[in-house]
């Protein structure tokens, strides 16, 4: 789906103490084409995994994802108008976390077209790095991530 600067109301912005004016939007038409470009994947065999980008958003999903797994990931964040914020954290409806096989990922991009954007890899280490830029924007270990997890929030 698509990422936008909706970050009013989330997760994020509740630990800051922020309300912020940019809530989600529901828009009908790219919520249907999303979850029909996804629907084609599964009868695909195509998807090894997947995670809503609802509650925390991006790093949220893939920490929840790593959780468990033993297995990281490393992401490139796309290099646009949108803050690292808000790729991090905005709560757009209609986004989902997928792992494809590697070897298929063309023909995944294919079938969700400009409903779907390669971010990374899975890995086998345990860490979750994110990169924006060029840069380093965080590394954490999936052990930090489920003890914060299992913590919960403050």
């Amino acid at each position: 789906g698509t990422t936008r600067d909706e970050l009013g109301c989330s997760e994020h912005y509740r630990l800051l103490g922020h309300v912020g004016a940019n809530v989600p939007r529901y828009r009908k038409e790219d919520a249907r084409a999303t979850y029909e470009a996804v629907g084609e994947l599964g009868r695909r065999g195509l998807i090894h995994s997947s995670h809503d980008l609802s509650d925390g958003g991006l790093m949220v999903a893939l920490a929840e994802s790593a959780i468990g797994s033993a297995l990281g990931a490393s992401v490139t964040l796309p290099d646009d108008a949108l803050t690292t914020r808000a790729h991090l954290f905005s709560e757009s409806f209609s986004r989902l976390l997928l792992s494809v096989p590697a070897e298929r990922a063309a023909e995944a991009l294919a079938v969700l077209g400009a409903h779907g954007t390669k971010l990374g890899v899975v890995t086998k280490e345990g860490w979750l790095q994110v990169e924006r830029r060029g840069e380093r924007v965080s590394k954490v270990s999936v052990e930090a991530a489920q003890a914060a997890y299992e913590r919960g929030l403050p």
